[in-house]
């Protein structure tokens, strides 16, 4: 879907919520677009213009675009649709049992 087909399909449904009795949401409005292709992250990146860039990670790992002049819209991605891993990363976690625990599984 392209960007002016989706304005005005979120025109045509805030034109509908205006025709109903108001309610609470407990959200701001704010868009959300997760692209799946480099080309369309960088087609967006550069139809919204200056923003900030953020990386991110976890078990999904994603940069995301926030365009300065209008915050509310995000525009994410994979990271790996447009970074490139030079270093593989390095974890340290703490043992899940103690060494006594362990052993004591071996011997059962």
């Amino acid at each position: 879907m392209k960007s002016h087909d989706y304005a005005q399909r979120l025109k045509e449904i805030g034109e509908f919520l205006l025709t109903r009795p108001e309610f609470e949401t407990n959200t701001a409005p704010m868009l959300f677009f997760h692209m799946y292709k480099k080309e369309h992250l960088l087609a967006a990146v550069r139809s919204l213009g200056s923003g900030t860039k953020e990386l991110t990670n976890g078990s999904y790992a994603e940069i995301k675009f926030k365009p300065t002049a209008a915050p509310e819209i995000i525009v994410s991605a994979a990271r790996d649709t447009v970074c490139v891993k030079v270093q593989e990363a390095k974890w340290e976690c703490e043992p899940l049992l103690s060494q006594a625990e362990e052993a004591e599984l071996v011997t059962k």
